[in-house]
């Protein structure tokens, strides 16, 4: 197979999708296979809105405390309103402990699509077997959800792989660019749907929080899994990016590429893109998991069914389309890091305005308020947080360090929600809980205040240090080498 058919998509959809999906692709067979698994995958993590209020809403039922304001007992030794912060904790752990090891199978092997296909058809078989979540079974369904999170991490640390390969297939930056608006707007179109259809069904039949989750989850099972059959069957498998040394073991290979990637970058840019990604474990942790406390906050404390958490979810969603429009206009009036750092500020600043001024369910009209604005500023968070990894990260090291950088954004997203578990159990106000996520903020914000001027940080960029050491070391390895063999064959 030539270079220009191996780049050039050749793939046809299966069977009789062909005649349909066939006019809906882009450029190479992996970007296409990025944009239907992008479908999967955002239906898959929209979803856990229904089945987050399905857990609290059957385990609330089981205690006889439904109604908003009821004074709730413990199910399995743990507040109601901490199910699903927990939940989140046990996946978040589970993701930091092993991602490494995943990164390393990745990298260091032709597996990349088989791990990708098993993590969604696991994914997937856990969402169908979620369907049947009742008063009896919602703490087995629970417990399989931390594992289902790991699943979704799983899929999109393969995702991310795939993304410098596609850049480098199309050759062209406004192509890759253009790809990369796509994979944003279908993302959120898909969530839209997906929120709008399980509203309207939910609505037409009156069902309660615990049939929503079923319907949701069978929705997601259905269509996630068509989305993630079309997108792997358009993904080409791929070898190996690195061989492991001799005496390495794949088991720690990841972890040792983490060690040595940190000791790198805290070598060459301390106070550029190291201290960016230090700044993320800290933000990124905060921000995940501010979804789950949410969905936790507007339930107990304004007593929001699933649809009105799924209307809030989809306010954010459309204002967030406005926020990213007016980051692009202003990031051409002031500098990337200086935007991102007054977002951070006024994202701490709503939090607590929402989780300390909204207090009791008649505010409920106050939170469609907050979640709209709320989406402006999303609309510009996480759009400028890949903007100035791109600005800044050393150039040519875009593909060795973004399998790190989305490390860096889930190796602490577990603390957060941890904290507010434990804020709550030992029975303090909900709010304070909710509002703990700000301290994780600011230390993320307080960090990036040691970064270098934002112009030096792009200078430094312009030259790849960590390729030049390793260029050094491996001739020095090399001439070792020659010198022993040439001292031993003297001898």
């Amino acid at each position: 197979m030539d270079l220009e058919e191996d780049i050039i998509g050749v793939i046809s959809c299966p069977g009789p999708l062909k005649y349909c999906f066939d006019r809906f692709r882009l450029r190479t067979d992996d970007a296409t296979g990025w944009v239907y698994n992008n479908f999967g995958a955002n239906i898959g993590i929209v979803s856990n809105i229904f089945f987050s209020t399905a857990i609290i809403f059957f385990a609330r039922s089981q205690l006889g405390c439904a109604e908003p304001g009821d004074v709730c007992g413990r199910v399995h030794g743990l507040r109601p309103s901490s199910l699903v912060t927990v939940v989140v904790t046990f996946s978040g752990v589970i993701t930091a402990f092993f991602m490494p090891y995943i990164g390393a199978i990745v990298d260091y092997t032709p597996k990349r699509k088989p791990l990708g296909i098993l993590a969604c058809i696991l994914f997937i078989i856990i969402q169908s077997t979620q369907i049947s979540i009742s008063e009896q079974t919602w703490f087995a369904m629970a417990v399989l959800q931390a594992f289902n999170g790991f699943f979704y991490q799983i899929n999109e640390l393969c995702l991310t792989a795939y993304l410098p390969e596609i850049r480098d297939q199309v050759k062209e930056e406004k192509v890759f660019t253009w790809y990369n608006s796509i994979y944003t707007i279908t993302g959120t179109i898909t969530q839209v749907l997906y929120l709008g259809v399980v509203i309207v069904f939910a609505g037409i039949y009156s069902w309660n929080d615990g049939q929503i989750g079923r319907f949701g989850q069978a929705t997601a099972a259905v269509s996630g899994s068509f989305f993630w059959y079309i997108g792997w069957h358009f993904f080409r498998g791929k070898d190996a990016r690195r061989s492991l040394g001799a005496g390495k073991f794949l088991a720690v290979a990841g972890f040792e590429q983490i060690i040595n990637t940190t000791k790198a970058i805290f070598k060459f840019y301390p106070r550029s893109i190291g201290t960016f990604f230090l700044g993320t474990v800290f933000v990124d942790g905060a921000v995940e998991s501010l979804l789950s406390i949410s969905i936790t906050f507007y339930t107990v404390v304004l007593g929001f069914k699933a649809t009105g958490v799924a209307i809030l979810l989809l306010l954010v969603l459309i204002f967030s389309t406005f926020g990213a429009f007016l980051m692009y206009f202003l990031t051409r009036r002031m500098d990337p890091m200086k935007l991102y750092k007054i977002i951070i500020v006024l994202m701490m600043i709503m939090n607590f305005a929402s989780f300390m001024g909204l207090t009791r369910p008649s505010q409920k009209n106050m939170a469609y308020l907050i979640a709209s604005i709320f989406g402006i500023f999303a609309g510009f968070y996480y759009p400028l947080s890949r903007i100035i990894y791109a600005m800044i990260v050393p150039r040519g090291q875009e593909a060795e360090l973004s399998g790190f950088f989305r490390y860096c954004t889930q190796v602490l997203s577990w603390l957060p929600p941890l904290t507010f578990t434990v804020i709550n159990e030992k029975g303090y106000d909900f709010a304070f809980g909710a509002i703990s996520v700000n301290g994780f903020m600011f230390i993320g914000l307080v960090i990036f205040m040691f970064m270098k001027p934002w112009n030096q940080c792009l200078e430094d960029a312009k030259v790849n240090k960590m390729v030049r050491e390793n260029i050094i070391e491996d001739k020095v390895d090399d001439e070792a080498g020659v010198s022993d063999e040439s001292f031993h064959n003297n001898e």
